[in-house]
Order: structure tokens, then sequence, then C-alpha cells
């Protein structure tokens, strides 16, 4: 009976560390997400049009990808 009640404790320390495993890649994503909307901020305020465009993208895409691995 104590060996069960171990590996019950056990199963349910594994399901919790997998929870927060996935909270922190969360936290991670949605910071990153955050950077790289100021990123496309400061690429809108930029004065040249053509490096604008091309930064701009950069970091849609980038955001893109964020958003893609957030909804995992």
């Amino acid at each position: 009976m104590a060996l069960q009640s171990s590996v019950a404790r056990v199963d349910r320390y594994q399901a919790a560390s997998e929870v927060l495993r996935r909270i922190s890649r969360f936290v991670v994503l949605a910071r990153r997400l955050e950077g790289q909307m100021s990123d496309m901020d400061t690429a809108k305020d930029r004065v040249k049009q053509d490096a604008e465009g091309e930064d701009k993208e950069r970091a849609i895409a980038k955001a893109a990808l964020s958003i893609a691995e957030l909804g995992e």
C-alpha cells in the first residue's frame, strides 16, 4: 500500500512539473512577443521607408512565429 501511494505521489509531482514547465514556456513566449511588438513600433518610427518595410515585415514574421508557438 505504501508503494502505491508513493507511486501516486510521484505521478502527481510529474503532472505538476509538466504544468509548471508549460506555464514557464508560455510566460517566456509572451514576453518575447511583447518585445517583438515593441520592435514593430520601433521599426514604424524609423525615417527610411525602405528599411522600415523590411524591419516591420521581419518583426511581423517573428511575432507570428511566437503566436504560433503560444497556440501550441
